[in-house]
């Protein structure tokens, strides 16, 4: 069924009304110039009656997909109901930080919200040291994953297309502009698959990169039983829209040096569930774990 959200006479025939509908309701309401005529349903015999008389031409309208990155932030003070939290938890959430972002859950909600956060600090930098130790970081990496023999050609594009955002945001650095016209530079580069799932795919052959090259790290997490690594690597990291584990998050944070603390919003006591620190100073790139979902966290 769809339904009519309301329909215009066409200026050739007044008696062919155009109804632009939406896929996801039931009921149907036709309109004229003087007001609403009637309720109806598509599946009824008056709604297949009407459009096979050529009275109505009903136009389907695309259901919107939800944005990839919000661009707005939210107020931390909207959490407990959007999060459905319980108050304790709101309470320790708004005690420490002042917003969050809400980013789209398909399984690249992690990778996303980590690398936007991550920029997102970039841009509020005025130098480009850790954009220079981030390609150190990258030349590092290629060369570790060369030694692996691995099949996965388009690794190459991906760590160009990385290299490429980088130096996209060392360029919006330099120009004059205000905070905010960056950002919306990096929300639109975020806006789609087209840009960004390179990007997702480099990070994730990266976390499988490190993972495999240091398996040391995976006796902390013991989520690989009866498989190798490289198996695990190949099915649950590597491949697209698979939810990152705690194995993932430790791996990613070490091979690219980056700090990360992760608020959970289901732990009872400890919400920081996962913290990584270096030594040399460098941005902290902070999320809210729903226990299914991350979202970007702003602390106060």
């Amino acid at each position: 069924m769809y339904a009519i959200s309301h329909a215009l006479p066409t200026a050739g025939n007044p008696r062919l009304r155009i109804c632009y509908c939406s896929v996801d309701s039931v009921a149907a309401r036709e309109m004229s110039h003087g007001g609403a005529k009637g309720l109806w349903e598509s599946s009824s015999f008056l709604g297949r009656l009407l459009h096979c008389c050529g009275l109505i031409t009903v136009v389907i309208a695309e259901k919107s997909e939800p944005p990839h990155v919000s661009e707005k932030k939210t107020c931390v003070s909207e959490a407990e109901v959007h999060y459905h939290i319980e108050g304790p938890t709101a309470k320790t959430l708004s005690k420490y930080y002042s917003s969050f972002r809400v980013v789209l859950g398909d399984g690249e909600c992690f990778y996303r919200s980590f690398i936007f956060s991550y920029l997102e600090h970039l841009l509020d930098r005025n130098d480009s040291s850790e954009e220079e130790r981030l390609l150190y970081a990258i030349e590092e990496i290629s060369s570790t994953y060369e030694s692996l023999n691995w099949p996965y050609d388009d690794f190459y594009e991906h760590c160009e297309a990385f290299r490429g955002l980088l130096r996209k945001v060392k360029l919006w650095n330099t120009q004059v502009g205000a905070s905010s016209y960056k950002r919306r530079r990096l929300l639109a580069f975020f806006g789609d698959y087209v840009e960004s799932d390179p990007i997702f795919s480099f990070l994730r052959i990266t976390t499988a990169t490190w993972i495999c090259t240091h398996p040391e790290i995976s006796v902390f997490y013991p989520t690989t039983n009866e498989v190798s690594l490289e198996e695990y690597c190949r099915s649950e990291i590597i491949c697209r829209r698979s939810f990152a584990d705690h194995l993932a998050i430790a791996a990613l944070t070490d091979a690219l040096g980056i700090q990360l603390r992760v608020f959970s919003l289901s732990a009872r006591q400890n919400q920081d569930i996962y913290i990584s620190s270096r030594d040399e100073p460098s941005p902290i790139v902070t999320l809210v774990y729903t226990g299914i979902h991350y979202d970007i966290l702003y602390p106060s």
